[in-house]
């Protein structure tokens, strides 16, 4: 592995406290149903309840390039979703420490229940496992500063079911609640590339990225599973200052 330095950014994320489900520093109780949340993140003047980090594995056969994205959810009871960021590589190594830099600027740092892993295609050819183990052993022994990069498969994840998770791709951009950035474009314009007749997410890494995420959220809603006594001091806590190398 060449040479990689790893150093904290900051995040661009604020978790900031949602006074409308106070009333007199209580939580509004309605009989029935659960407490509102205490909090949420704000980015670019926007409100989100929730970042999740996704990968698409570049296809080392043919240099096609590798996707990490940030989705975030801009409204928790019928979600919507919004491509914030992400990154491109046709190196494993790249894309990795592209996801460091990624989670360090939505929130990593900042809550500690955001990007506990990513989400991906666990079943991916076996040089890239072998990439995936040496990054994450070399992050434990050399760069102790940083907790684990962790990859998950999406909830109830089914081998060669590409049309169950391009079909919930689809039905939530119909329903308008996916938006496309101005920086995320070239994603839309990835996904209108698939037709019906020719279903394959392997080969087309931005599109398993964003199918696999949009399928994990719509079944498992993780904003609306946290401990509803989460506040704003449960903060991951990093030393700002640290780097190192990986090589």
């Amino acid at each position: 592995m060449k040479e990689q330095q790893i150093k904290q950014v900051p995040s661009e994320v604020t978790m900031k406290e949602d006074r409308r489900a106070f009333v007199n520093g209580d939580f509004v109780d309605v009989e029935g149903e659960p407490p509102p949340r205490k909090f949420y993140f704000a980015w670019k003047e926007k409100k989100y309840y929730h970042f999740c980090g996704a990968i698409g594995w570049p296809i080392l056969s043919s240099d096609q390039e590798g996707c990490a994205l940030v989705i975030g959810v801009t409204r928790e009871d019928t979600p919507r979703y919004e491509i914030v960021d992400s990154k491109s590589s046709d190196s494993v190594t790249d894309l990795l420490l592209g996801c460091l830099e990624l989670r360090d600027r939505f929130g990593f740092r900042e809550c500690s229940q955001l990007f506990p892993h990513w989400i991906a295609d666990d079943q991916h050819p076996e040089k890239i496992t072998e990439m995936v183990t040496s990054f994450s052993r070399k992050m434990r022994d050399e760069c102790d500063l940083y907790k684990g990069l962790y990859i998950n498969s999406p909830a109830d994840f089914k081998t060669g079911a590409d049309e169950l998770y391009i079909r919930t791709l689809r039905e939530v951009g119909f329903s308008k609640r996916l938006v496309f950035t101005t920086d995320s474009e070239w994603i839309k314009q990835r996904i209108q590339t698939m037709t019906r007749d020719a279903i394959s997410l392997k080969e087309n890494p931005p599109a398993a990225a964003l199918a696999y995420a949009i399928y994990d959220m719509e079944l498992a809603r993780p904003w609306l599973q946290w401990d509803r006594s989460f506040s704003l001091d449960d903060k991951s806590t990093f030393d700002d200052d640290r780097s190192c190398n990986l090589d």
